[in-house]
């Protein structure tokens, strides 16, 4: 038997009733009986009487009764038919008539997934519901139509899924953003297409899916957001500045002076530093040349000098015109040379070679050689070679000259062999002497001529004695363009009280000056005194009248003044300091004078007390500082302790910085 509710029954006790009575009623002859295949409520009859099976309440259910009214309740609630008659319809909500002609009740039958509704067989059946298994006494929600599915939330609970599903076999898939090619399908394929300057990401806090980031200038990561806003800003504003960084940023090293190298510096805010090179420079100047022709005499017993057409290392020595070894800086020197000399006559045959000097032969400097005479096939051969000390002055330039007595005779290049290398024709080197170089520059010049020590300067003033000279700069004679650089928005100078050499004071923001601090300790750019507050009034006559000004104490016939309706508004920040205030009266000795720039209606430390029996004069107060905010309320406060009136305040001032 099919399970009911409490409402379902009442409807079907109540049709049987009415029909019952109806037969009674009507025709003695009529007899009740069950319609449909549900378990029968009609048992027999019995005379006149109508044999009914009672009515038991099942699992979850209360019946109750009294003469009228039969009661069905579920334990968790239920309804209440006070009057069965008042429950009577011809047809019930939701569903189809139980009623039926010749006074047959139909029977009420339900089952999985099945309708209810009634025809002449006497079946009652319900809306088709879905299959979601067994529901028994499970808490399932009102159904709602065309909602395909039932979802368990908790244990025991159903609620409708209203989510959509595909219900057909996928066979295409449509593209869009960043996938092109489509539509996908079973053969199709899957291609790429992006905007020039794209990446493939998500910039986009948070997980979903790809989007094209913008490549800019850079990619950055904020707060868990990229973009491609770059994080980076140059530091550098000048030719020539190093970017470089310091405990803590990024910053530049503005560019040094011409000649200046980059030093490390620990003690520098940036660990370098442009400077003088203050490591020992290499000592000596120096230069390798030599010649890969053959040199030959046109003419005998004249003079040709050697020729020198490969410089193999220069350092302050260079060869011009071909042969003269000029030497740019003064010094002691090392010149040397060797000659391939080749003899291809029956004779043997002189040759002689001497040093020249800014094209005048050197006296004594001259050497002859013998060059052999040919045996059989072989020419003669002979590689003279010999040094001179020099004493130079920059500028100096020197030639090795040779001539023969025979022009058969010359200086002979010969290519590389096997397995010699090649033989050039002529070798020369000239080498500074380094254990000589205290006596190179100046003191040089001590030995040589007085036509040669000719010396001038526009800068220098210039003074010799003997064997000293001296150097000092002229008066006026340094330039603005030999002054080294500075920084930008600089001076020069020293910024401590101390002797040492000078930096730059730098300007940092708009509006500072050049001022010593109140210690006398520094000098250094600072916001400059922004005003100066002054009282030009005295405590007899008018000073209660202004706007800054509060009196207070015994002060003869004069009102004081609201200190509320006295005050300034400061437009700024800044500090306060150097209080002065002139007197042009005596204070009386019975008490001070007391005088205090007030914040609000708070003294402030920024005060002068004239002491009780002072003369007139100047008073100040250059210790204190006070800070003093943007709408700080201001005003001077005077307090007079005397029992007579106080000396006469002439001027207030004070510096706001």
């Amino acid at each position: 038997m099919a399970d009911y509710t409490a409402y379902e029954l009442g409807n079907i006790l109540r049709r049987l009733e009415k029909k019952v009575d109806a037969a009674l009623c009507c025709c003695e002859s009529l007899e009740l009986k069950n319609l449909g295949l549900g378990v029968p409520i009609y048992v027999g009859r019995f005379k006149n009487h109508l044999k009914i099976r009672s009515l038991v309440a099942g699992t979850n259910m209360n019946i109750t009764y009294d003469n009228n009214t039969i009661t069905f309740d579920s334990l968790a609630g239920g309804f209440t038919c006070s009057d069965l008659n008042s429950c009577f319809t011809s047809n019930l909500p939701e569903g189809s008539n139980l009623y039926y002609t010749n006074a047959r009740v139909l029977s009420y039958m339900t089952g999985q997934n099945i309708s209810i509704f009634t025809n002449d067989s006497g079946y009652i059946t319900a809306a088709s519901l879905p299959t979601v298994g067994t529901w028994g006494a499970l808490n399932y929600p009102t159904w709602v139509s065309g909602t395909p599915f039932v979802k368990m939330t908790a244990a025991g609970t159903f609620a409708l899924d209203t989510n959509t599903y595909l219900t057909t076999a996928v066979t295409s898939v449509g593209t869009t953003g960043l996938i092109s090619g489509g539509p996908i399908t079973t053969t199709g394929t899957i291609t790429t297409s992006m905007n020039t300057n794209k990446l493939v990401g998500r910039s986009t806090v948070g997980t979903g899916i790809m989007e094209e980031i913008t490549v800019g200038t850079g990619l950055s990561l904020s707060a868990g957001a990229l973009s491609n806003s770059s994080p980076f800003t140059t530091p550098l504003t000048t030719k020539g500045d190093i970017y470089v960084r310091n405990t803590t940023v990024d910053t530049r090293l503005p560019v040094g002076l011409d000649t200046q190298i980059l030093l490390a510096d620990s003690t520098a805010t940036t660990g370098l530093k442009w400077g003088t090179n203050t490591a020992a420079t290499p000592l000596g100047y120096y230069g390798a040349f030599q010649d890969l022709t053959n040199q030959t005499a046109a003419v005998i017993n004249t003079g040709y000098p050697m020729l020198l057409g490969v410089t193999d290392l220069t350092n302050g020595v260079t060869v011009v015109s071909g042969s003269r070894v000029t030497i740019a800086n003064t010094g002691i020197y090392n010149i040397q040379w060797s000659g391939q000399f080749t003899n291809p006559t029956a004779a043997e045959h002189d040759v002689t070679i001497w040093l020249r000097k800014n094209g005048v032969d050197v006296p004594g400097s001259a050497g002859i050689v013998l060059v052999p005479k040919k045996h059989g096939s072989f020419d003669g051969h002979t590689l003279p070679s010999w040094n001179f000390l020099l004493d130079v002055v920059a500028g100096d330039y020197y030639e090795f000259v040779w001539s023969t007595e025979n022009i058969s005779v010359y200086m002979s290049f010969t290519p590389a062999g096997s397995p010699p290398p090649s033989t050039a024709s002529v070798v020369l080197t000239v080498t500074q002497q380094s254990g000589i170089m205290a006596g190179t520059g100046i003191t040089a010049i001590n030995s040589l001529t007085g036509a040669s020590q000719t010396l001038s300067s526009t800068d220098l003033t210039i003074t010799s004695a003997v064997s000293t000279h001296s150097f000092v700069i002229a008066n006026n004679a340094v330039t603005d363009a030999k002054l080294r650089q500075s920084a930008g928005l600089s001076l020069v100078g020293r910024s401590t009280n101390s002797t040492g050499d000078v930096a730059d004071i730098t300007a940092s923001t708009a509006n500072q000056a050049l001022r010593l601090n109140p210690a006398g300790t520094a000098l250094a750019f600072s916001t400059a005194p922004l005003s100066v507050l002054i009282s030009n009034h005295n405590t007899t006559a008018v000073l209660s009248s202004t706007n800054y000004i509060q009196i207070t104490g015994a002060v003869s016939a004069v009102a004081v003044a609201s200190i509320g309706s006295r005050q300034t508004a400061f437009p700024i920040g800044a500090t306060a300091q150097n209080m002065y205030i002139k007197t042009n009266t005596a204070q009386p000795a019975t008490g001070s004078l007391v005088i205090s720039l007030t914040i609000a209606t708070t003294p402030s430390a920024l005060s002068i007390t004239i002491a009780a029996g002072s003369a007139l004069g100047t008073f100040s107060n250059i210790l204190s500082a006070v800070t003093i905010a943007a709408g700080n309320l201001l005003t001077y406060e005077i307090k007079n302790n005397a029992t007579s009136t106080s000396a006469t305040v002439v001027t207030i001032s004070t510096c706001f910085y």
